[in-house]
């Protein structure tokens, strides 16, 4: 399912269990239900729902629950870029690749980002991904927590920043030191390249 929200593109992936009937709505478990976490601007926003490469699910309906407000990114994190307040380190075959990180294989292959400086308190992970194929995920594990993974769709290609989508994710920090863990999933699943990380503050 790929969400449109004034423009900028989130997507997840449906994942077993799955319905059993495509338009019952009444049948006992049969209408599933996903979150996504998305930005929308005070005033008139536009969300499209649609399917990119694949088929999407049947819409029933969506609500939606405000967090609070978000502000500008306080952190940015280019894979080409080198800062004094970043650490980047890696485990197994995780790795740079040109102007993106790279987390394309498994669960023992990690890049470690460790970000100094940022004050306490909840931010959005915008993660912006390419890939060619579909299946892959977007693993994120925060000071050695449990890890939340988020299957996403192909875009359509491995390096065309045109076709880059966003995941989200609600991220907790604490004062100082904060280590984001990406990785390729538990269940199997290569990560998608990552382009860009966008660390943003909602209160």
């Amino acid at each position: 399912l790929h969400i449109s929200v004034n423009g900028t593109v989130y997507s997840q992936k449906m994942t077993a269990p799955f319905s059993t009937d495509w338009n019952n709505t009444t049948l006992e478990g049969n209408v599933k239900k996903i979150t996504l976490t998305v930005e929308m601007q005070k005033g008139v926003n536009v969300i499209t729902f649609s399917a990119i490469k694949d088929w999407a699910p049947n819409l029933v309906d969506f609500d939606l629950k405000r967090i609070g407000d978000v502000a500008k990114p306080v952190k940015t994190i280019e894979a080409s870029e080198k800062y004094d307040d970043v650490k980047v380190t890696f485990e197994g075959n995780g790795r740079v690749d040109g102007t993106r990180f790279a987390f394309m294989d498994g669960v023992n292959d990690k890049t470690n980002i460790t970000v100094d400086g940022l004050s306490a308190g909840k931010y959005l992970a915008k993660v912006y991904y390419c890939a060619l194929e579909g299946g892959r995920a977007i693993t994120l594990s925060v000071n050695g927590a449990d890890a939340s993974i988020h299957r996403v769709y192909s875009t359509g290609s491995w390096d065309d920043l045109n076709t880059a989508v966003v995941c989200s994710i609600p991220v907790t920090l604490t004062e100082g030191e904060n280590t984001l863990t990406f990785s390729g999933s538990p269940d199997g699943a290569f990560s998608a390249p990552i382009w860009k990380i966008e660390l943003v503050p909602v209160q």
